[in-house]
C-alpha cells in the first residue's frame, strides 16, 4: 500500500503540475506579446522623436516657428533654399560679366579721349 500510495502522490502532484502549465504556458505567450507590442511602440515613438528634432531644429535655424508646421514645409524649404542658391550662382555670374563689361567701357573711354585729343578743336 506505500508504493501504491506514492504512485498516487506522484500521480496527484504530475496532474496538478500539468493542469498549472497550461496557464503557465499561455501568461507566458501574452506577455511576450505584451512585450513585443511595447517595443514596436516604443521605436515608432523614437522615430516620430528623431522626426520631431529634426524639424524643431530647422525650424530653430531658420527663426521662423509660426511658418512651418509639416515634413511638406520642410521640403518646399528645401526647394525655396535650393532655389536661392541657383539665384546667388546667377548673381554671381552677371557681377562678373558687369565687371568685365566696365573693363570694356572704360578701354573704349580711353580710346575715345585719345580719339577726341587728335582731332582738332572746334
Amino acid at each position: 500500500m506505500a508504493a501504491s500510495n506514492k504512485a498516487n502522490i506522484w500521480d496527484w502532484i504530475f496532474r496538478v503540475l500539468s493542469v498549472l502549465a497550461i496557464p503557465l504556458l499561455v501568461w507566458g505567450v501574452r506577455l511576450e506579446v505584451n512585450l513585443a507590442v511595447a517595443n514596436n511602440k516604443i521605436e515608432t515613438l523614437q522615430a516620430n522623436m528623431e522626426k520631431k528634432a529634426a524639424v524643431s531644429e530647422v525650424v530653430s535655424l531658420q527663426g521662423d516657428v509660426g511658418k512651418l508646421a509639416s515634413v511638406a514645409d520642410l521640403d518646399n524649404l528645401k526647394d525655396k533654399v535650393e532655389g536661392l542658391e541657383k539665384l546667388q550662382g546667377s548673381v554671381n555670374d552677371n557681377n562678373v560679366m558687369l565687371g568685365r563689361l566696365e573693363e570694356k567701357l572704360n578701354g573704349a573711354n580711353k580710346s575715345l579721349e585719345t580719339i577726341m585729343g587728335l582731332l582738332p578743336p572746334r
